[in-house]
């Protein structure tokens, strides 16, 4: 038996409304019915990019996220301050391990992070 890989999902007070934030991050589009209990950015056909399905909880999030999602972008200053544009709130920059990132939490307050696109055999520091 194979298992595959079905999709992120992020729980939200409001799927259809954090999933608009993600759709305009990501430049990808959410797919119609979307709602406050359940909306759905789909898979790239090539599967090179998940899908991500967002779940309405009665509960805001409390702590530290166990798992956050990792993005990457050519111009990393740029992006970030797209994503605080968009609504997204910055928490703290870091340059470690060979590379650097940006950790910052969406309008909710889910952890994510933007960090520097290295190419195939770039040194990372």
């Amino acid at each position: 038996m194979t298992i595959g890989f079905g999709q992120v999902v992020i729980d939200s007070q409001r799927a259809d409304q954090i999933a608009a934030f993600w759709s305009a991050l990501l430049e990808r589009p959410v797919n119609g019915g979307a709602n406050q209990f359940f909306a759905m950015i789909p898979a790239s056909e090539d599967r090179s990019f998940p899908a991500l399905m967002f779940l309405g909880v009665p509960e805001p999030r409390h702590g530290k996220n166990r798992l956050h999602l990792d993005l990457v972008a050519a111009d990393l200053p740029a992006e970030v301050e797209r994503a605080i544009a968009l609504g997204a709130t910055k928490v703290a920059e870091f340059d470690e391990y060979g590379t650097r990132w940006t950790t910052l939490t969406d309008p909710e307050g889910t952890v994510f992070d933007i960090g520097v696109r290295h190419s195939p055999g770039e040194p990372t520091s």
